[in-house]
């Protein structure tokens, strides 16, 4: 993992929930199976000459098991390989990925981050920022407690961008970031998984306290694109954005007017223009992400299989 998890998304394979499919002992990919669909979380980690190797044995030993083959959230680069192999390719939506060596809260576009900032400095809020091998006994309680408090009776959810666990031994290099009140209690935090080898971090989970004021979640991820540009690294990946090449602002195609409909109707269940239009206010680049599949009459049993993952039909507005 440390060698060839460079991509934001390779830690994800980690997740308890997911099985693992080897080509010897050089490449994996990790997969769910849902409604006969394998699910394979997105890229397979090893050596980028092995892809179209072990998608070959794993397309092999789906049709042999009676599934379907599905990979969410495929980076671009590898779309050739997965082709090779082949399988077909979905563009699905683009990832925002802040560049940190170009970070910067100056401009119209990042007014509501700055706006952020201002208002909760002039309220007495901190941010710390820990690995998990560094959180005191007594800080991990009170942030189990505010995660407790902010899910309710909902169920976690993420598959392909959530890792599902929270502060685990297991995850030496995740990152805490941490917002405190003016009492110096936790009002919020950040979970960030990394990006080998030191290249970044991908944002795993958002949780604030009750109460918390308007404009947390933009300080919260602010200061920390601040924190990890003063340590040199160079990404910081926020979250996917369905269908965003067909309306987001600063798009080089015109797009499709139905998928912009589709996507905003969508929209009204789950949280895809809110998290576009937070993003947005960071000025990230945007990373192409597809959906990988084998046969065209499987694809509407993928999309169900995928949704139910992600727990899609469940979530709510987080931001």
């Amino acid at each position: 993992m440390k060698r060839y998890g460079s991509d934001s998304l390779a830690y994800f394979n980690t997740r308890w929930d997911k099985d693992l499919f080897f080509q010897n002992s050089k490449i994996f990919l990790a997969y769910r199976r849902i409604l006969d669909v394998a699910l394979v979380s997105g890229d397979p980690v090893g050596p980028p000459e092995l892809v179209a190797e072990i998608m070959g044995e794993f397309r092999r030993f789906c049709t042999q098991s009676g599934w379907r083959l599905a990979c969410l959230a495929s980076k671009e680069d590898y779309v050739p390989l997965y082709r090779s192999a082949g399988l077909k390719a979905f563009f699905l939506g683009e990832e925002a990925v802040i560049r940190l060596d170009g970070f910067s809260l100056e401009g119209r576009r990042a007014r509501r981050p700055r706006q952020a900032i201002s208002k909760l400095q002039k309220m007495g809020v901190t941010m710390e920022f820990m690995f998990n091998v560094g959180i005191p006994h007594h800080l991990r309680h009170d942030l189990e407690r505010v995660s407790r408090d902010w899910l309710g009776d909902h169920p976690e959810t993420g598959f392909s961008m959530g890792l599902g666990r929270l502060f685990d031994p297991e995850d030496p290099d995740c990152l805490v970031c941490i917002a405190y009140d003016s009492h110096t209690q936790p009002m919020g935090f950040l979970n960030l998984v990394p990006m080998y080898p030191g290249l970044g971090y991908s944002l795993d989970v958002v949780r604030t306290a009750r109460g918390s004021p308007n404009g947390l979640l933009e300080f919260m991820v602010a200061r920390t694109a601040e924190f990890l540009k003063r340590r040199s690294y160079d990404y910081f990946s926020l979250h996917f954005c369905f269908f965003s090449q067909h309306y987001r602002e600063d798009r080089e195609e015109p797009g499709s007017p139905l998928a912009r409909s589709f996507a905003r109707l969508l929209g009204c269940r789950l949280p895809i223009m809110s998290l576009y239009n937070f993003d947005k206010g960071f000025s990230p680049m945007w990373k192409k992400r597809y959906i990988i599949y084998d046969r065209q009459i499987d694809f509407l049993r993928i999309v169900l299989a995928a949704a139910i993952a992600e727990s899609a039909w469940r979530l709510r507005n987080k931001d």
